[in-house]
Formats: C-alpha cells, sequence, structure tokens
C-alpha cells in the first residue's frame, strides 16, 4: 500500500515529494483570489495605508446616518419611517461585528443603539440643546476608540497580548534561565516583581549580565527595563523593574547639595526609579577614612562632566582641599586653575605627588602622637588610626587627576601613585583618577592601583569594547549603552556605578553643573575651599622649591635602586630588565657606567 496522498494549500502533497496539481477553474479563481488578499494584507502591514483606517472612522457613520435622517425628514418622510430606515443601517452594523472581540462588539452595538435612539429623537423634535447630549454620547466614547485602534509601528518582539510574567518566561526558556516573577508592586513611573531563581541551576547574576536581553524583551531601553540582584546578597532572588518611559533622558542639573557631615556621602547623580546615586566621599568615625574614585569611559562620555560635579561638591562642603593635577599641560578642568592648587604637565604633577607624599608622611606621623577623645566610649586617647574631617580638625586632601595614563605610564610615578593610594585612607587624602580604560596598562602595569580604586567608587560610563566591564567587576557591560537616548539626545553621564548604594547592574546618570566656574569663584570667594593642612603645604612646598638639578638627581637615584630591586641576585637581559622595571635603555647605561651593574653583551647582572 502507498501512502497516503492528503492535499494542502497550494496543492501541495504530504508524504511524497510535491507533484505537479492542476486546479480546476473554481479552484484557480479561489486560489488567486486568496494570494491577492494575501499580498493586500502583507502591503497594509508595511506601513500606515489608507485601508488601515478603516475602524478608525467606523464611528464617523454615525452621525452620517443622523445627518441622512434629518435631510429625509425635510424631503417629507415622517418621522416613523425615517426612524424604521436608519434602524436598518443599525442593525446591520451590530451584525457585522458579532465575531469580533469583546471590546468591539460592546462599542458597536452600544453606539449603534444609541445612534438609533437619536435619530428617532432628530427626526421627531428635530434638532436642539438635547441634541448636546446625543453629541457627547458620541464623542465622548469615539476618543477611547481611537484611542484603542490608534496605528503603531510592528515592532519584530512587539507581543501586545503578553502579560510581563509571559514574557519573561518566554525570555527564561529561550536564556536557559530557571527563574520566574512574583506579584508586581507599584512604584513611580512603572511597576516592581520579585524574582526568584532556582538556585541549583540559575543565579542572579546570569540576568543581570544581559541587560540588552531584557530591555529587548520588553521593547525597552536598558534604562526602561532592567534587572538587579537582592540588597540582601541572596543569590537566587533579584527585582526586576519596568518603567513606562526613560527616566534618565533629561539632563538633572546639580541642586547644589554637599556632603553629609554624619555620613561622609554626598549625591551624585540618580537610578531610573528615581533613587540616588551616592558617592562614599569618606566614611565618617572611629575606623573611617578617605575613599577613592575610579571614573572610566570613553571621549564624550561623561568623565569631565563627573570630575567638575565632584569638584564642585567638595569645594562648597568646608570639609574639602582639593588639588588637581593636569598631565595635558592645563589644558583639563580649567574653571579650578586659580582657585586650587593646580599642576601642569606631567614633571609638574609628577613633584606635586612628590610633595604630597612627603606632607602625608609628615601628617601621619602628627595623627600617631594626637591626643583625642572617642566619643563613644569617652575615654582619652592618643593615636588617631583613622581619618575624620570632624574629629580630626583637617580637611580632607582630594587629589583629582584626568587622563591618569599620562601620568602613570612613568613607572616612578605609578609607584608613588600606589603608595598615595595605599597609605592615603588613614591620612586622609583621597584619589580621583579617570581614565578611558581602566586596563592593567594604563596604570603603568602596576596593577595594585585599580585593585584599591575599586575598592571604593568606580562610575564607569559607556565604553567601547565589552572587556572595561571585567576589570572593573561590573555586572553589566558599559560597552552596549546607547549613543543617544530614544529623544536623539547624548548619553553623556550615562553609566553604573559601584558604592555604598550596591546597585552595580543598574544604570544610573550623573547630575550636571552648567556654571562650573561661577560655582568656582562663590566658593573661593566666600572662603569654602579648604587651603592644605599646613604640614601637607609645608611638605609640597619644600619639594617644589627644590632645585632642579637636585631633583632630577633624587629622581635617578630612586629609579636606579628600583632596577637593582628588580634585578636582585638574577641575571636577565636587557629587554627582560627594561619591561619588568619600567626604566628607560639611557638608565641601564647609567647603572652599567656608575658599576652598579655588569654587562655581558645583551645580559646585566649585580657585580
Amino acid at each position: 500500500m502507498g501512502k497516503t496522498r492528503k492535499r494542502g494549500p497550494l496543492g501541495r502533497l504530504t508524504g511524497q515529494p510535491p507533484q505537479p496539481v492542476v486546479l480546476s477553474g473554481k479552484e484557480a479563481d479561489a486560489e488567486l483570489r486568496r494570494l491577492a488578499k494575501a499580498r493586500d494584507r502583507a502591503q497594509r502591514q508595511g506601513g500606515p495605508h489608507p485601508w488601515r483606517w478603516r475602524w478608525q472612522v467606523v464611528p464617523l457613520a454615525w452621525p452620517v446616518l443622523i445627518g441622512a435622517t434629518l435631510a429625509a425628514r425635510a424631503a417629507g418622510a415622517d418621522w416613523v419611517s425615517a426612524g424604521a430606515v436608519a434602524a436598518v443601517p443599525c442593525g446591520v452594523a451590530a451584525l457585522l461585528v458579532r465575531h469580533r472581540d469583546a471590546y468591539t462588539r460592546a462599542h458597536v452595538q452600544a453606539s449603534a443603539a444609541w445612534a438609533w435612539l437619536w435619530a428617532m429623537l432628530s427626526a421627531g423634535l428635530g434638532l436642539g440643546p438635547w441634541s448636546v447630549v446625543g453629541l457627547a454620547g458620541w464623542a465622548v466614547p469615539y476618543g477611547y476608540w481611537l484611542a484603542h485602534y490608534a496605528w503603531r509601528p510592528p515592532g519584530p518582539e512587539a507581543k501586545p497580548d503578553q502579560t510581563v510574567e509571559q514574557t519573561f518566561a518566554e525570555l527564561c526558556e529561550t536564556q536557559k534561565w530557571h527563574a520566574s516573577l512574583g506579584p508586581a508592586a507599584p512604584i513611580p513611573g512603572g511597576q516592581q516583581w520579585p524574582i526568584r531563581c532556582r538556585g541549583t541551576k540559575t543565579h542572579i547574576d546570569q540576568i543581570c549580565k544581559r541587560p540588552e536581553a531584557l530591555a529587548a524583551a520588553f521593547d525597552a531601553a536598558v534604562d526602561e527595563a532592567y534587572a538587579e540582584p537582592a540588597r540582601n546578597g541572596v543569590k537566587s532572588m533579584g527585582t526586576f523593574t519596568r518603567l513606562r518611559q526613560g527616566t534618565l533622558s533629561g539632563v538633572r542639573p546639580w541642586d547644589g547639595a554637599t556632603i553629609d557631615p554624619a555620613t561622609g556621602l554626598a549625591v551624585v547623580g540618580r537610578f531610573p526609579d528615581g533613587q540616588p546615586v551616592r558617592c562614599q566621599v569618606y566614611r565618617p568615625g572611629v575606623g573611617g577614612g578617605a575613599r577613592h574614585d575610579l571614573i572610566a569611559g570613553v571621549d564624550g562620555s561623561g568623565k569631565t562632566g563627573a570630575l567638575n560635579l565632584g569638584l564642585c561638591i567638595s569645594a562648597v562642603s568646608g570639609l574639602v582641599a582639593p588639588v588637581i593635577l593636569d598631565p595635558q599641560m592645563g589644558q583639563a578642568l580649567p574653571a579650578w586653575r586659580d582657585h586650587v592648587p593646580y599642576a601642569k604637565g606631567p614633571d609638574e604633577c609628577t613633584a606635586y605627588l612628590e610633595g604630597l607624599f612627603d606632607g602625608m608622611q609628615a601628617q601621619s606621623a602628627w595623627l600617631a602622637d594626637k591626643v583625642w577623645t572617642n566619643p563613644v566610649t569617652g575615654r582619652t586617647i592618643r593615636g588617631m588610626d583613622f581619618f575624620d574631617p570632624v574629629l580630626c580638625g583637617l580637611p580632607l586632601v582630594e587629589v583629582t587627576v584626568d587622563e591618569a595614563p599620562l601620568l602613570l605610564a612613568d613607572k616612578p610615578t605609578a609607584k608613588l601613585v600606589l603608595k598615595l593610594a595605599k597609605l592615603g585612607r588613614k591620612v586622609g587624602v583621597r584619589l580621583r583618577l579617570a581614565l578611558q580604560v581602566p586596563s592593567i596598562a594604563e596604570f603603568g602595569n602596576v596593577s595594585e592601583i585599580r585593585s584599591i580604586l575599586a575598592g571604593g567608587n568606580v562610575f564607569c560610563y559607556r565604553t567601547a569594547d565589552s572587556v572595561t566591564s571585567g576589570m572593573v567587576r561590573l555586572s553589566a557591560d558599559p560597552g552596549l549603552l546607547a549613543r543617544e537616548f530614544r529623544d536623539g539626545s547624548p548619553t553623556v553621564g550615562l553609566g553604573y556605578a559601584i558604592g555604598p548604594d550596591n546597585r552595580p547592574s543598574v544604570p544610573m546618570r550623573t547630575d550636571f553643573e552648567r556654571d562650573v566656574h561661577g560655582v568656582a569663584e562663590r566658593a573661593a570667594r566666600d572662603g569654602l575651599i579648604r587651603p592644605l593642612p599646613s604640614l601637607i603645604a609645608e611638605g609640597l612646598a619644600a619639594r617644589l622649591n627644590r632645585p632642579s638639578a637636585e631633583v632630577l638627581a633624587e629622581r635617578a637615584e630612586a629609579q636606579a635602586q628600583d632596577v637593582l630591586g628588580v634585578l636582585g641576585a638574577r641575571t636577565m637581559t636587557i629587554r627582560e630588565l627594561l619591561a619588568e622595571a619600567g626604566c628607560k635603555p639611557s638608565d641601564v647605561a647609567h647603572l652599567v657606567r656608575e658599576g652598579k651593574l655588569a654587562r655581558d653583551g645583551e645580559t646585566v647582572r649585580v657585580p
């Protein structure tokens, strides 16, 4: 027995290879009509074809019907005949929508009954004040009708008939996530759902690392639909937020708020749900100290705006003594040049770092002998192993470095920055480094600098790669941030933050101050910008006033000690020594001439 041959559309045969099929005349006509309808349907779906507006104009038939009834009455027909004629199209309209959805059926049938009643009254009584009621009874439902049938461009992933829970379940199936949403809770501008993961197969970080998948599933931007871990650290739980529209596209100006002395926190921006983005400038109280900042992002992503905002907040606080180091010869942050200590060029920046380190050492010795009273226990103690600008009576020294890789390319300078980063917390020195890519190479191959800075506050704006998130341990990929918002405005200041709010997977946007020059001038005029502490100021002045020859000789000696420390008792090639010590060939040649290194061909050793 052969396989059963079943005829399908267009004569396709299932169960065997396709065979030509001859259609009869009626079958051919029916098939042509079906193809024509399919073609017209495809054309209508490609854009706002006039035929797509057919449902929007349906309610306009009712005023036309009233006008026709009045015209018939004016032509001499009695009101009963006119009303009977009006009942025919009303009944036909009600029958034609009997197979439509419940909304369309109820609307058209109710409108037909209302229009027939309106027609009867118009035919019997004519137009009068009561007609306003009839017009309102038509116009108000028509507005809801238009909103319901408004034309919307089709989206490739649009699922208007699906609930949020269904869409999330479909996404989980696609991504192989074992998770589900709990009951929704309203928030300003949207809703939030708890996420519950099956911990043996999925953890919340797997979901948070795919912000683009979540946003695409809900036809939204990454700041409109996003997931974040639970605040209590449980990795099987999280929160999904869906906002009705993007809230970060508008630039929010800085409101003038500064550092809270009780917490050491400053508000620097906002999250999509309106919650503040905070920066831990310092941790107050016993055991506290300064916190560093690491700011990363491509050109035009918002680094300079973030640096200026931080300087504005610090300048008006009355708690901070700012210092700016600009390896770009004074082109960065020009609003502050006349109001705070400002270094230009790599050499001057290095001299400032050396002076700050000398002064920091002196201040550390002073704090070690300081007698103070513990506000909690009331005990008088000698020596402070922490820093609080209120308890110490000293300002926090804040060192801002724009385009830091230009400075860190010099290995001795990079090691000096490392010392400041390591020791600054207890002495009250806070570093703020800005760079485009937070790679080890950009830190002068001194990886400890990045590790220490990342332990403070991290602000990562849009990047040009997908590896930056791993460099600073971000849950989301800043390389996926768009260049523009939906309204076409640039996404300057949009990024991710690692700080006291513990929301590294949620996009945020920093605030912006347009008149930085005005803030700097007012802060200086009102005496809010604190000068450097006396010991640090003395160390800086002593270093800057030293003769150039003496400074160069000391730096050369420090470089020589670094090279000898790297070499130790080993024998290395010159190329290996240059790479590991970060020095120049002239430094090695100088050490050979001084007799501190013995050279044998391409290898060197300590004699």
